[in-house]
């Protein structure tokens, strides 16, 4: 089934190395909590404080994927937003479909994603 699964992490700090730490994080519960097929493509976005690393590398580079589509934006910004997010939407065939939210991140979606979850075990 056609699944676009959703997930976002947060770093304290624009450096490459957090970035890759935990963009690397995102994409590996990702995939180890569902149970993907195929990969179609991915988007990322990441807030506008986030400048130093590009984590569309990193999941490029995990997944080892060259063919695959894979684009990162810029979010647009809302007063009051959450600083240093990253966020992700992996589209593909999956038999599950669980959203991973990850250190501060984890209180984007709280209530909608502990609900979604326990729906769709």
């Amino acid at each position: 089934m056609f699944e676009a699964i959703r997930g976002a992490t947060s770093v304290e700090n624009d450096c490459p190395k957090e970035i890759i730490d935990k963009s690397k994080e995102l994409i590996e519960n990702i995939v180890k909590q569902n149970k993907i097929n195929r990969i179609i493509s991915v988007i990322l976005s990441v807030t506008n404080d986030i400048k130093s690393f590009n984590p569309a590398t990193v999941i490029r580079k995990y997944l080892n994927i060259d063919n695959l589509s894979i684009m990162c934006f810029q979010e647009a910004y809302f007063t009051n937003s959450p600083e240093k997010i990253i966020r992700i939407i992996v589209n593909c065939e999956s038999d599950t479909k669980k959203f991973v939210y990850l250190h501060r991140a984890a209180n984007l979606r709280k209530n909608a994603l502990e609900k979604f979850n326990r729906e769709s075990v």
